[in-house]
């Protein structure tokens, strides 16, 4: 059987280095490689393709989201630099999840499972810190101390047992640096630490002496991390 398939990826060696090694299999048929799901997306409704080769952490839509958007999504075998995506992608019953930089021999194995239709193992990721700029210098953070954090301006507040803290680093790339198996994301402004949560009711969510709101476009997503 000949599986047709897109690459979707904004980096462009990425691109490259997954098309080179599509060419290289005989039972893959390269049929588009695209910048971002958008154009993905165009694509696929005209005609549709078996599997996607998909980045999770894309500009304008994450590769997450863009499957959400799919009444009928193809296989997906999910491609990033981000280990912290492994337990949300699993939830759509990927091929395989590929960490950057991609070996041509872990790829392969990637797509022999596409004969057994078996779905990946959550990898075993231990994340158990993030580092992150504070006075200039890169301070060291337990997940297990973060109770939560909100954007401040040009910064943002690591709220912790200990105290506040304050770190140069944009909302979108503390995102990426914290692992989606510990916290989620309530608010525009705010990502909270799931083990950390006390009460959920309505549109609030406390954290020790904290009442955080939870912004309308996030409650069903919050409801089923935190009540399933």
């Amino acid at each position: 059987m000949i599986y047709t398939c897109f690459v979707i990826d904004d980096e462009p060696m990425a691109r490259e280095i997954l098309e080179s090694f599509v060419l290289k299999v005989d039972f893959l048929q390269l049929k588009g490689s695209y910048t971002n799901p958008v154009e993905a997306n165009r694509a696929y409704l005209q005609d549709p393709v078996d599997l996607f080769f998909l980045d999770i952490s894309m500009p304008e839509i994450s590769g997450l989201s863009f499957l959400k958007t799919l009444h009928h999504p193809p296989k997906v075998i999910f491609t990033t630099a981000y280990a912290e995506y492994a337990v949300e992608s699993y939830e759509f019953n990927a091929v395989d999840y590929l960490l950057k930089p991609i070996a041509f021999e872990r790829f392969l194995k990637a797509i022999n499972k596409l004969a057994t239709n078996r779905p990946f193992a959550i990898p075993q990721f231990k994340i158990d810190h993030v580092f992150l700029r504070v006075n200039g210098i890169d301070k060291r953070f337990l997940i297990q101390d973060i109770l939560f954090v909100q954007s401040y301006g040009n910064y943002i507040k690591i709220f912790t047992e200990e105290k506040v803290w304050l770190s140069a680093i944009t909302f979108k790339a503390l995102e990426k640096k914290l692992p989606a198996s510990n916290f989620i994301r309530i608010h525009r402004t705010t990502i909270v630490n799931i083990e950390k949560v006390n009460h959920f009711k309505q549109k609030t969510i406390s954290i020790n002496e904290h009442e955080l709101t939870v912004g309308r476009s996030y409650l069903k997503w919050v409801k089923e991390r935190l009540v399933r």
